[in-house]
């Protein structure tokens, strides 16, 4: 939706199959919307109707709204064992924090994501960090803080981290 002197205007109704994490994993760049998701494919039995639910996909999603045309996606950029679980647009770059899980203990992998270039998005893996942050934030003078989980999902993690280049490395940490 638009707003203008008429009042709310459609600018385009596009329909994305998977789910954003929060408010967050939508962003409008101009007349772009960009969109971060974990994509699940189910399953019904047809038998005893129970619904499975398998290849888990992360993606990222860049919809021209006046041309109604994808321009960009980047599919399948984590493991498919993993879900979206926090995602942070700060102008052209993307942070995007998937989970997953092993024997009940969560490791975090923060993706960078360069959007400068819709023709050619790069992005870099930084590595795992304990738990999952559901919810970041840029804080200023490089520095991004991270609110979530530790590795028991249980366990409240609040978590700064440095952005130095194109890396993100936790430099502080709390847990209760």
């Amino acid at each position: 939706l638009s707003y203008g002197d008429a009042g709310f205007e459609v600018i385009g109704t596009p329909y994305f199959d998977g789910v954003v994490p929060n408010n967050y994993g939508v962003d409008i760049d101009g007349d772009i919307l960009r969109v971060v998701l974990t994509s699940k494919k189910a399953f019904i039995n047809q038998i005893t109707r129970e619904i499975t639910r398998n290849e888990v996909s992360c993606e990222i999603l860049c919809y021209d709204l006046k041309k109604d045309k994808m321009i960009a996606s980047v599919k399948n950029f984590a493991p498919l064992d993993e879900d979206v679980k926090s995602a942070r647009f700060d102008e052209d770059i993307l942070y995007v924090c998937t989970a997953k899980e092993v024997n009940e203990v969560f490791t975090d992998p923060v993706y960078y994501f360069d959007l400068s270039d819709y023709q050619n998005i790069t992005s870099i893996d930084t590595g795992e960090i304990e738990g999952f942050s559901r919810w970041l934030k840029p804080f200023g003078d490089g520095l991004l803080l991270g609110i979530g989980y530790a590795d028991n999902a249980r366990t409240l993690k609040v978590e700064i981290y440095s952005e130095e280049g194109q890396s993100v490395d936790p430099i502080c940490s709390y847990k209760k």
